[in-house]
């Protein structure tokens, strides 16, 4: 979801996190923490309407993932 401006990478390159229109959508970041180490991590929790967002898009999704796999393995 990236590619189409719902996901972004912050500065740190860790997670993923929405943008704007990901949040209109009603994606929103939940912070964790691991029981057994204490680390901290985010996840991205996608209510049924980003749910049904990504489901009708899949072709697109699939169409950009192909490209892109195909465009790595040209430079390679």
């Amino acid at each position: 979801m990236e590619h189409t401006g719902y996901l972004q990478l912050p500065e740190d390159g860790r997670n993923k996190i929405p943008t704007e229109k990901g949040s209109a959508l009603g994606i929103v970041t939940e912070k964790r923490v691991r029981q057994a180490t204490g680390e901290i991590y985010y996840i991205n929790l996608y209510p049924q309407a980003a749910q049904q967002f990504i489901f009708a898009n899949l072709p697109a999704v699939a169409e950009f993932l192909a490209k892109e796999k195909e465009e790595k393995l040209a430079d390679a």
